[in-house]
């Protein structure tokens, strides 16, 4: 199977040796939404278990660090909006100077114009990326009742605290350490550095568009926008616009009280606390967090054109398991370590203890011939007769048993009747 794009084109005309010829963006592609939506409700980047394991045996903990671009958000300001003294704990505005399509009105089936060339010269451009706004009410104070009365029916101001930012969309430099435990793949990114928008242009929502298409965005400079026909930066924008296409739809609507109104998906996200629906602390970070989720999602679905091979950025990896040349080219640098027990002997510990083993080693031998010497050289078995005659009385062998004459050996009578009770 090919390499599959992560956006949907559609294309002005059938022949592609036409000089008008040209594909432009409709959408995200279908295939994105599955490892997205599930990256969204794990909260964790998705992986693949016997993925994992190849890249680290079970039994081993594994780290690399990798570096990738990717996009990022920039945010550059925050200031005071929301509840207590409104009724809402989320707005978010994703969507002013969005894409539009369909592009043109009269389009065959395929996105064809049913005009004949040239076409409108801003057809299927990336005019401008959406500035994500987002104001939130965030719980400061959780010591006191959120609330004056009945839940949503009034906001307590001393437990609240409104703010809002903006949110651009950057490409970005990022390095990131990926350590495997046990068929779990768990990231930290290391460092980010920000590189430039994704279009480099100003959203002027008061202009309208009038430019043969439908799409009625303006921004400036014109000249920044990004056209269809600059093959390779059309197709990388592309992809990051479907990207955060997909962080737009799920954050973008309100949430409002009482009753807890929710007309945004971002109740699904890690974003809110699920306890009071209102939104999580350092909504900043979690933001970038979120959005890093989603990109190193990306790395579970190898057939993405931007999935390449760690140790050659420049070849996608398609669905093979190794590259295309030889198996050490594609080798990249990976720190393995797993639990085991060692002991750590200190020498002079060692040389004690041995000293003193080998001390009651020689008294023992010595005694065990000294042993032997007094029985005539001759060994006790281990029989049970001979245990019993070993450890009978010691006095007992001083006793003369036998007399001279047969008799009692010299014994008194008296200690050889046996005693009888009336």
């Amino acid at each position: 199977m090919l390499e599959i794009s992560y956006s949907t084109r559609l294309r002005s005309l059938l022949n592609p040796s036409d000089p008008h010829f040209f594909d432009y963006w409709i959408g995200k592609r279908w295939q994105s939404d599955e490892f997205l939506t599930s990256a969204t409700f794990l909260q964790r980047p998705v992986t693949d278990p016997d993925e994992t394991f190849k890249v680290c045996e079970k039994g081993w903990n594994c780290s690399a660090e990798i570096n990738f671009q990717s996009g990022n958000a920039r945010l550059p300001f925050d200031f005071g909006l929301l509840a207590p003294k409104g009724n809402h704990t989320w707005i978010a505005s994703a969507t002013l100077g969005e894409y539009h399509d369909p592009q043109l009105k009269d389009v065959e089936p395929g996105g064809i114009p049913t005009f004949d060339p040239p076409f409108p010269k801003n057809l299927g451009a990336f005019r401008t990326e959406p500035v994500i706004w987002v104001g939130y009410a965030e719980l400061v104070n959780t010591s006191i009742p959120p609330y004056l009365g009945e839940r949503g029916r009034g906001f307590n101001a001393e437990a609240w605290r409104p703010n809002a930012f903006a949110c651009e969309h950057y490409e970005a430099r990022y390095t990131a350490e990926l350590r495997y435990r046990d068929g779990v793949q768990l990231h930290a990114i290391k460092s980010r550095q920000l590189l430039d928008p994704i279009v480099n242009t100003t959203f002027q929502g008061h202009i309208p568009a009038v430019d043969g298409t439908e799409d009625n965005t303006t921004a400036t400079p014109e000249e920044n926008y990004v056209l269809p026909r600059d093959t390779l930066k059309y197709r990388k924008t592309a992809a990051y616009h479907s990207l955060g296409l997909f962080l737009r739809n799920m954050i973008n609507g309100t949430i409002s009280e009482p009753n807890t109104n929710a007309s945004s998906f971002v109740i699904q996200t890690g974003l809110i606390d699920q306890r009071l629906y209102n939104a999580r602390p350092n909504m900043v970070s979690q933001l970038e967090k979120y959005y890093e989720t989603l990109v190193l999602s990306m790395l579970v679905k190898p057939r993405f054109l931007p999935v390449v091979w760690a140790s050659k950025p420049d070849e996608q990896t398609g669905i093979r398991d190794s590259g295309l040349g030889p198996k050490e080219d594609y080798m990249y640098p990976c720190q393995r370590e797993r639990a085991a027990i060692k002991f750590y002997y200190r020498s002079r510990i060692l040389f004690s203890v041995y000293c003193v083993a080998i001390f009651f080693t020689i008294l023992g031998l010595t005694a065990g011939a000294l042993a032997l010497r007094k029985n005539d050289g001759v060994p006790r078995n281990t029989d049970f007769s001979s245990i019993v005659a070993a450890t009978r009385g010691s006095h007992l062998g001083k006793v003369p048993w036998d007399g001279v004459d047969g008799d009692s050996g010299g014994i008194p009578e008296e200690n050889g009747q046996p005693e009888t009770h009336a």
